[in-house]
Order: structure tokens, then sequence, then C-alpha cells
């Protein structure tokens, strides 16, 4: 009879197997299926996803090193830079797919949650459940604890719920919510609270109370605005919407980028800051577009790969 395989060597071929999967990653050939296909090796078991995460961490150090020898082995700068330039070519084209909404980044490959563009998913949480918003991503930490790493998120605590405030981290925003429901989304630049129902509390950068129909906007630096906003437009897009009333033309942007494939841009950085309003279904994207294009006066640029250049 052979022996069974050692742990050692499972190790190995589970480490093996996770740099496989990180080299398709970066061969700007990955795919929605891959990305299925990775998610259920990972949760096979600890191992498995320990194993990842060393694969990760080893390619972005061997990106690091092999520039770093680049700029120290002159002599050697033909060879050093072949092998700096695979590098670079396989990120290059990894970051081209995640751009335009084909591949997840490794930002949402590494993240306990995350979702492809268009596609919500529901979350089942301690203390409360909710929806994570498509094209975004999240941590969850001990207790209650959330950190959203990019998109949009709407959590509701459960009701009677005893043990505490759930906690929400999004950028330099920490927020408390007792009881209730709120929507928490990156836009652009800003970090914008919404609340639902209830109330919910905001720790940092500023201390504030929000109550149903409130939202407050937090800027990089620090600056926090608050407005009103009919409860029924509040992630509107667990509805399959997208509802804005005068908001941020980038902020809009980035929320529709997070739902359709390919790349909106907006050429101009003031032109990010032209207000806009409306209420479209998401499943038609183009729509949405020309309403931007035609209500604010813009030049639109159709490119290649679903790219549309605002200007």
């Amino acid at each position: 009879m052979s022996a069974a395989p050692s742990q050692q060597s499972q190790d190995q071929a589970l480490d093996q197997r996770a740099r496989d999967w990180v080299a398709r990653l970066m061969s700007g050939e990955f795919t929605e299926e891959d990305a299925r296909s990775l998610s259920a090796w990972r949760a096979q078991s600890h191992g498995h996803e320990r194993a990842f995460q060393r694969a990760v961490v080893v390619w972005r150090l061997s990106g690091q090193a092999l520039g770093a020898e680049a700029r120290r082995q002159r002599t050697s700068r033909r060879r050093v830079l072949q092998g700096a330039g695979l590098v670079t070519a396989c990120a290059a084209a990894h970051q081209a797919a995640v751009f335009l909404g084909h591949a997840p980044g490794l930002r949402a490959l590494t993240a306990d949650v995350a979702t492809a563009n268009g596609l919500p998913q529901p979350l089942a949480l301690p203390g409360g459940d909710g929806t994570l918003d498509g094209g975004s991503a999240l941590d969850t930490a001990a207790g209650d604890e959330i950190r959203l790493l990019e998109g949009a998120v709407f959590l509701r605590a459960a009701a009677g719920r005893v043990d505490g405030a759930m906690r929400i981290r999004a950028g330099g925003a920490d927020i408390a919510l007792g009881a209730g429901a709120v929507e928490v989304r990156y836009g652009d630049r800003d970090i914008e609270i919404a609340c639902a129902e209830g109330s919910v509390a905001m720790l940092s950068p500023a201390p504030a109370e929000i109550a149903a129909g409130q939202v407050l906007r937090a800027a990089p630096d620090g600056r926090v605005t608050r407005h009103d906003r009919d409860p029924e437009e509040i992630a509107s897009w667990r509805r399959g919407l997208l509802s804005f009333r005068d908001r941020r033309l980038g902020d809009v942007v980035a929320d529709l980028n997070r739902h359709r494939r390919g790349k909106v841009m907006i050429a101009r950085p003031l032109l990010a800051e032209r207000r806009v309003s409306g209420v479209f279904h998401l499943d038609r994207p183009d729509q949405i577009v020309d309403h931007l294009v035609t209500g604010l006066q813009l030049s639109r640029r159709d490119l290649p790969a679903g790219i549309v250049l605002l200007s």
C-alpha cells in the first residue's frame, strides 16, 4: 500500500495550485467563470485560503524585487528588465481587465466578500443582514465590525438586538448602527452615509446623528455636509434602479460603473462637480449615459471595450 501524502506535500500542492491561480489572474485572460471557480477553490478549507494569500504576497514581492533589481544591476540591465517587463506586462493586462470590469482586482479577491459588476449579493451577518452592491468588496472582523473596501453596502440591524451597535468602517468614516438600516457607499471621492430606517451615528470624522431620510457626506478633507433624501431612493440599486437627486456627476458615474462593463470616464475634474438628477433602470445603462450627455450638454466619445469619455 502506498503511504498517504504527507502534510508537507499537501501544503506544497496547495501552494503550487495557488500560484497557478495568481498567474492566471495576472495573465489578462481572467474571466468571471474563473472568478467563481477561484472563490469555490478558496472556500474549500482554511489551508486553501492561506495558500492563496501566500501566493498573492509572493507575487507582489516578486514584482517589487524585480523592479529593485532593475535599478541596482545596470551591468545585466537587459536580462533584468526582461523579467521585470514580464511582471509589468502581466500586471498591466490584469489592471486593464479590472478597469473595464471584466476581472476582479486583488483587493476584491482577498476580501471576505466581493461582487462582480452588476451582481449585488445578499449578506447574512451577526446581528443583522444586508446587501452588497455590484462591484463592491468588504471585510468582516471580529464581532459586528464591517469594513467596506470599495463600492456600496446596505445594512439592517436585527430588531431588538441588545449586544451593542453594528460598526461599519469605510475609509476615514466610522459608523455605529444600533437599530434601523443604512447605506454606506464610496463615491469617486466622498463617503456617503444614508439612513433609510431608524437612526445611525457617525463617530468619525465628526460625531453626528443621522435620522431616517438624512444623508451625511464626508469629504477627504474631513468636511461633512448633510442633506435630505427620500428613504425610498436610498440603495435603490437593490430594486434595479439608479436614483440620484442633485448629486455630483462624479459620484453618479462611480455608481454607474459598478453596474456595467467598460468604463464611463470624465475628462475634466471640474466636470465631476456638476449636479444631476434622475431615476433609471440599471439594465439599461446606455440610457443613463444618454441622459447625462443630454441633461448636462456634454460631449460623448465612444471608444473600444465599452469606454465612454464625457467632456
